[in-house]
């Protein structure tokens, strides 16, 4: 089916001065909802892919189907950007899973009207009698890949009205019931979007009419079944896909009436998503502005203000609009929660001979980030490129599936080409015969008729740092030469002189703007005359050399895809670091008996020592809040033997002969170096200061002799455990990750994520984001009894990697407790271990590793077998990155491991990495290849963090930006290396000398054969 979506068309545009008006009220607000965060306690999704009912998978195939057949599309979608992928479970009036209230296609069917029809129906007919669920088979494998799940429905499907050549989609249930149908009363809306001329069917409709209770009923009752029996995390209504709801002349009437219903199914979710202890989203595609919604029955204002979706996507139905009304629904969203997703529908662009490029795909998804978006949503996508039905072809080729690693975050779309266009009617109509978009437009003598349209590049920097090539604004008209002659022109304010060229006017470098560009187009009067017709406006935006990354003489890391452009036979792997299990520190001095270390403890190296502070805490009672703590010093030359000097600072026990440096109830210690600080200040750490439980800074000339500097305000949603700071230069402004308590107010819901939080001067801090918390993946590992998921995010320590260009590492402390146990009220197993999750920006951390633990807890009986807590920050030793960490034979609840035979023990430790041994690309004995994007670079040698011991090798060409050898560096004059190196030279048959290509645009592309490639670098010998 998804190949006639093309011919449907679902918008109705606000006249233009109304939209002019709206845009001017919504335009101030602009500047605020473009960088909007989503709501605290919701993930940040970057692309959901609706993939359509008529699923190529499941037509593509012959019968029987395969598990991994069916999951072809989400297969293709690992490691890209897509965050929640949603199946479509619609065909015609059925559904695609094992449904008790709805119906399945193709049962005691022989005949059907196309090959796909019968595949589809006898693929899952086939799975159901065999004992398996599509839902339960692509819910599993997104919650594999790291995806969310959400099934959706179609609210109506119009597909069946095409009586003449697919009758088999109309079900028993509603040839049963015939007054259902809306038929002969359609609207004037579907019948001049759905002509069939000289056909039966033309005018008539077999659209469900929602103003009758048992529709209603029968499309609760599916969404109620799927969200109950299925491992889903949200649920999509589509109330695009067939925009027909009620009667002609009854809209008005059933506009509350549907709005109840959306009461009822939110409702509904929210009390199963209690039992399953998970908020289930809601989320809702509806038309591309309130005007439209409101022409078909829905009331989105009242959706929104209400927030009785989570998520709502303004989408154009059945091509690529450019132009949804979505920073008016952001302006309508704020402070409700509700997330606005700017929606792309299908690839099909009007009135363009193929389909959308990836330079369209960009300027759309740009223009919607721009506009305050808070995601991107793809409707129909696989079934419209180049592998849709093509059972043995890739889902996607190498541009479509670039698409889905770029158009999910705004920062990557900086610097790529892009081609905006205002959208064009579907049916070629102007605004004033009843278009639904801006184009075409007739523009008579004596009038002035205004567009708009967003752009999400910023044009006056790109110009300013001269990366921009090119920026074309071409209009494209017809009519009488004169009329056009005559045609005046202003670009957001500015005249522009039009050129006298037939058909289109081509303006390079016109005054465009990033965000809203107003163009309005205006004629003089004089006698009557032919109106001249403004057919297209396109702005191309090129970059030079599609602008290389310039990692100038800097270490590059492979810890994501960033400098992966196309791989084959090659995966990235996160590596954990060795650990002996040598307990380097332990409570064993006079001052300390009776005590034990806690997790809060931090470690930095400078001038030849690493130096510790560590939380020393002492029990006085039963009580959980009944010790004694202070923070205690120790060094050592080899980061393995540690002193701890006698400093008399503090009397404790009535002697001063001790290594205290803070005294008192102080939890969460974590010790930074501060440069912009002056030498009294230079020594900064942060924590809880009880009695009060304030969150205080403290600071210090030398580490050892502290002062209280400022009290911390992170602002609402709580802080707690041990939270870091450091200076990010990349900003010029602070960083703050602390803990953030989602649904705090719920014992039964509440969950700890981690936040970060920006600021100037340490006092105020801004910019929150969530930048870990509980996900759909992490909460179908184990049930809980409650409405919280198995593991929380109890802190992170975060860092700027020093040795390497752009790269931020978290090492999030999970902590997991899924399981009622008889000692405690608390959940099992109250434990403690190390996730790693890697960033470019320090905002958007991406997991890694496929979600082991980076540090697990260790063997039972030993120091750290129910907690692994990594120290703020690894330090550097030679090659190695040391990371110290805290373990403890004691969990959260305070139960003992039992094969400790009642002995609490605890001390730091250290784990011992690669230096940028964090991921690495790596390729099997049968090999792989990897070709970086174009970069620029200086010096004169290239070197490779590599391991490629035993059989094992690589070999590095250098091409040009176009993927083309050059001479001398070509894959003929490679020298294979082989050994294990941080710092390995790469060598030509030529020598090792790159430096006539420095500064040049080039593509590295490694050959590797058994091998590790942790990094890149080139710098002068």
């Amino acid at each position: 089916m998804a190949a006639h979506h093309s011919c449907l068309s679902t918008r109705v545009l606000l006249p233009i001065a109304t939209w002019l008006l709206s845009w001017l009220t919504v335009a101030p607000q602009l500047r605020q909802t473009a960088a909007a965060a989503p709501p605290s306690g919701k993930p940040a999704y970057r692309i959901l892919l609706n993939s359509d009912g008529g699923s190529g998978a499941l037509y593509a195939h012959e019968p029987p189907i395969t598990d991994a057949q069916l999951c072809r599309v989400i297969d293709a979608l690992e490691g890209t950007q897509v965050d929640v992928f949603i199946q479509s479970v619609s065909f015609g009036s059925f559904v695609a899973y094992g449904t008790k209230v709805g119906e399945l296609y193709g049962q005691g069917r022989n005949e059907f009207e196309i090959p796909n029809f019968r595949r589809w129906a006898e693929n899952v007919l086939g799975l159901l009698e065999r004992g398996k669920d599509p839902l339960d088979i692509w819910s599993a494998r997104a919650h594999a890949l790291g995806m969310e799940f959400w099934p959706s429905l179609r609210m109506n499907d119009t597909h069946k009205d095409w009586v003449e050549l697919w009758p088999s989609l109309r079900s028993p249930w509603e040839l049963a019931r015939p007054h259902v149908k809306i038929g002969a009363q359609s609207t004037d809306y579907y019948r001049r979007r759905w002509p069939r001329a000289n056909q039966p069917s033309n005018g008539f409709t077999w659209a469900f009419d929602y103003s009758l209770a048992e529709v209603r009923d029968l499309k609760f009752s599916l969404i109620e079944e799927m969200c109950t029996r299925y491992d889903v995390d949200g649920f999509e209504m589509d109330f695009l896909s067939s925009p027909i709801y009620f009667k002609r002349g009854e809209v008005n009437h059933g506009m509350p009436v549907l709005t109840q219903f959306v009461r009822r199914v939110r409702q509904r979710l929210d009390e199963i998503g209690k039992q399953k202890g998970r908020t289930l989203t809601l989320a809702a595609r509806v038309p591309p502005n309130f005007r439209m919604c409101q022409t078909i029955g829905i009331d989105a204002r009242t959706w929104i203000g209400e927030a009785l979706v989570d998520v709502i996507v303004p989408v154009t139905r059945g091509y690529l609009d450019m132009n949804a009304d979505v920073q008016g629904f952001v302006a309508a969203a704020q402070g409700t929660g509700v997330r606005v997703v700017g929606g792309l529908s299908d690839i099909k662009v009007r009135h363009y001979t193929k389909n959308a490029s990836p330079q369209m795909l960009r300027a759309a998804a740009a223009g919607y980030w721009q506009a305050g978006a808070q995601g991107i949503h793809l409707f129909n996508y696989d079934c419209h490129c180049s592998g849709a039905g093509r059972a043995t072809a890739p889902v996607f080729n190498q541009d479509e599936r670039q698409v889905l690693h770029e158009i999910g975050d705004p920062q990557r779309l900086r610097g790529r080409d892009k081609h905006y266009y205002v959208t064009r009617d579907i049916e070629g109509d102007t605004p004033a015969s009843g278009g639904e978009m801006q184009l075409p437009l007739d523009l008579l003598a004596a009038q002035q008729r205004p567009l708009r349209f967003t752009v999400g590049d910023p044009i006056h920097q790109a110009q300013q740092d001269q990366s921009l090539q090119q920026l074309t604004l071409k209009i494209s008209w017809s009519g009488v030469p004169a009329a056009a002659a005559a045609t005046q022109l202003l670009i957001n304010g500015n005249r522009i002189p039009l050129p006298a060229t037939k058909g289109v006017w081509q303006i390079a470098n016109p005054p465009i703007q990033q965000g809203v560009n107003q163009l309005i187009l205006s004629r003089p009067a004089a006698p009557a005359e032919a109106p001249l017709r403004i057919e297209g406006v396109e702005l191309l935006v090129g970059y030079a050399a599609s602008q290389p990354i310039d990692v100038g003489s800097a270490r590059q890391l492979f810890i994501d895809r960033r400098f992966i452009a196309h791989s084959q036979g090659v995966q990235l792997v996160m590596n954990r670091p060795r650990r002996d299990g040598v307990v380097l520190l332990q409570a064993d001095q006079p001052w300390e008996q009776g005590a034990h270390l806690s997790v809060y403890s931090s470690v930095l190296r400078e001038n030849g020592k690493t130096r510790i502070w560590y939380d020393l805490v002492r029990p006085t009672g039963e009580g959980r809040y009944d010790h004694q703590r202070r923070v205690c010093y120790a060094e050592s030359t080899d980061g393995l033997h540690f002193v701890k000097p006698r400093l008399g600072l503090h009397a404790i026990d009535g002697s001063t002969a001790n290594n205290v440096v803070l005294p008192g109830v102080i939890g969460g210690c974590a010790v930074w170096i501060d440069p912009n600080a002056d030498a009294e200040h230079r020594y900064k750490t942060q924590a809880k200061v009880y009695p009060s439980a304030q969150f205080h800074m403290h600071s210090s000339a030398d580490g050892l002799r502290w002062k209280p500097f400022a009290r911390l305000d992170p602002g609402p949603g709580g802080w707690d455990t041990q939270s870091v700071i450091f200076w990010d230069p990349a900003i010029s402004r602070y960083a703050l990750f602390t803990r953030y308590w989602a649904d705090r107010a719920d014992p039964r819901k509440r969950r700890r994520t981690v936040r970060r939080l920006e600021s100037d001067d340490l006092r105020q801090w801004d910019q929150q984001t969530i930048v870990m918390q509980p996900d759909a993946r992490d909460r179908a590992t184990q049930s809980t009894p409650t409405e919280q998921p198995p593991v929380d995010y109890y802190g992170a320590d975060v860092f700027r990697y020093a040795e390497a260009d752009s790269v931020y590492i978290m090492l999030a402390q999970a902590f997991w407790h899924w399981f009622p146990r008889p000692q405690t009220s608390g959940l099992g197993p109250s434990s403690f271990d190390v996730r790693l999750s890697v960033s470019r920006d320090g905002k958007r951390f991406e997991r890694v590793g496929q979600r082991q633990a980076f540090l697990p807890t260790g063997p039972e009986g030993r120091f750290d077998s129910r907690f692994a807590w990594a120290l703020p920050d690894p330090v550097r030793m030679g090659d190695e990155l040391w990371i110290y960490y805290t373990g403890t034979n004691r969990d959260h609840d305070g139960i003992l491991d039992p094969a400790a035979a009642g002995k609490h023990l605890s001390g730091i430790s250290r784990a011992v990495l690669r230096l940028d041994g964090f991921v690495s690309a790596d390729a099997g004995y049968d090999g792989g290849q990897l070709t970086t994007p174009p970069l620029r670079f200086s010096g004169q040698r290239l070197e490779l963090n590599v391991q490629a011991n035993g059989g094992g090798s690589v070999a590095v060409e250098l091409l040009d930006a176009e993927g083309t050898p050059l001479p001398g560096y070509a894959y003929a004059d490679a020298v294979p290396l082989h050994g294990d190196s941080v710092r390995m030279p790469v060598r030509w048959k030529a020598g090792q000398d790159v430096g006539p290509q420095s500064g040049k645009t080039v593509r590295l592309r490694f050959h590797l054969r058994d091998c590790k490639l942790y990094a890149f670098q080139f710098h002068d010998p």
